[in-house]
């Protein structure tokens, strides 16, 4: 007779917390946000699908609304599409349905946040973090959107626990399963390419035993994220007949980003459409690379205006100027007070989280790896412009480091708290 398993109380917890965080987010996406539609890209991954299954392939919806034309598009990254598509011939043809997709992507990302929380610092870490994700606004109204960010979630922290997993046994089949998961991120976010020099390759260097232990976990590394990433990227060549790394629209974001309007004024440091010039080339890559130099044209000959623009950039990816305006005006398909209330909540989860920081300080490789988000955000918005949405790869760290401030404040006030007690029952102890 086999012996009997007794269930563990962390799965069994972590369970019920990922079913509240599943009610949640469906609460909200069939509740205040069910009508909510948004503009920019919501609509480009609603409609890229249809095209891809109906045969067109990668094409750019908006060019099909204007002219009527099929042409090759790498806008965004090819990953989400893929996945709509795959939702698109069962059936899933609704904005609705396609929105649906990401409360079950949203509760797999919460699952992966609480092993994430067990591995940095035990399971009631693990629970709290999950629980965290759970109620988080911003997260809820993140896994209810139709945006890339949905499906960049997942990968973001599957990710995070592949670097702790190399660095616990470093081995070159964990090396190239990170690079594997980066290169997957970069196939949905391009910026994601940003977390070989600042994660694979200081967790390879610190978790390798000798030097060239160290350079050949991070050369497989970048090698497995290069042979994901490398049939798009010549599908690319071969569709433009110039090399694209990934999107086109880190040129667009360039040029939109590096004008007058974004300059000065109450969009410094953001984006503007505005900024754009009229299209002349049927190739989206030749004109994306005229967009690009107009660009950095404006930027070079306006470099007294960068550092401020830069600061501005960084400060509203981190909430911290006009984050009221930016989450009634940019919070693409988000219902706007859920928006707002996130803005509150990221304000309160960061304070705690430098208190989880702090007691981190002593695990340096945790720190590597839950801030390396982090330090991506702030270099993609120097390089690009600032804005909450492209903060997602870090908002899903956030409740690890959140969960640690937490757990260490109430340690030590219980500690406080004890400390009297002893006191007060050793002052009456009969004298001897």
């Amino acid at each position: 007779m086999l012996p009997r398993v007794r269930p563990s109380p962390f799965a069994g917890r972590l369970a019920a917390v990922a079913a509240l965080g599943l009610v949640l987010r469906a609460v909200y996406l069939y509740g205040p946000a069910r009508h909510v539609v948004g503009i920019g890209d919501w609509w480009f991954y609603h409609w890229q699908p249809g095209l891809i299954t109906g045969g067109h392939g990668f094409t750019d919806p908006w060019q099909v609304l204007a002219s009527h034309a099929y042409r090759p598009s790498a806008s965004h990254p090819p990953l989400y599409s893929i996945l709509l598509s795959g939702l698109y011939l069962m059936g899933g043809h609704g904005a609705l349905i396609q929105r649906s997709l990401g409360l079950v992507l949203g509760t797999i990302t919460l699952v992966l946040v609480g092993l994430l929380g067990r591995r940095v610092g035990g399971e009631r870490l693990g629970v709290v973090a999950a629980l965290l994700y759970a109620v988080y606004p911003v997260l809820i109204a993140v896994d209810a959107d139709l945006m890339s960010e949905v499906l960049y979630g997942p990968l973001i922290a599957g990710m995070l626990l592949a670097a702790f997993a190399l660095y616990d046994r470093p081995t070159i089949r964990r090396a190239a399963i990170l690079g594997a998961v980066v290169g997957l991120a970069a196939l949905t976010r391009t910026e994601a390419v940003l977390f070989l020099p600042f994660l694979v390759l200081p967790v390879a260097w610190r978790a390798g035993p000798a030097p060239r232990n160290r350079t050949a976990l991070a050369a497989v590394g970048a090698l497995a994220c290069v042979v994901v990433i490398a049939p798009w990227l010549i599908r690319n060549e071969v569709a433009f007949g110039r090399f694209v790394l990934i999107s086109t629209n880190n040129q667009t974001v360039i040029a939109g980003a590096n004008c007058a309007q974004t300059y000065h004024g109450v969009n410094m440091g953001g984006w503007d459409i505005t900024c754009i010039s009229r299209r002349t080339q049927d190739n989206e890559a030749a004109q994306a690379a005229i967009w690009q130099r107009q660009g950095l044209s404006y930027a070079t000959h306006h470099l007294g205006r960068l550092p401020a623009v830069i600061l501005i950039r960084e400060l509203r990816v981190w909430d911290l100027w006009q984050p009221r305006r930016q989450a009634r005006t940019f919070a693409e398909g988000q219902q706007t007070d859920v928006a707002q209330a996130g803005v509150a909540a990221f304000w309160l989860f960061a304070v705690l989280a430098v208190a989880g920081i702090i007691a981190l300080r002593r695990r340096p490789p945790a720190l590597l790896i839950l801030l390396s988000p982090a330090v991506v955000v702030c270099v993609t918005t120097a390089i690009g412009y600032g804005v909450p949405r492209l903060r997602d790869s870090f908002d899903v760290a956030l409740p690890v480091l959140t969960a640690a401030g937490v757990l260490d404040i109430t340690h030590r006030l219980a500690a406080r708290r004890r400390v009297p007690r002893r006191v007060a029952a050793g002052s009456r102890q009969p004298a001897l």
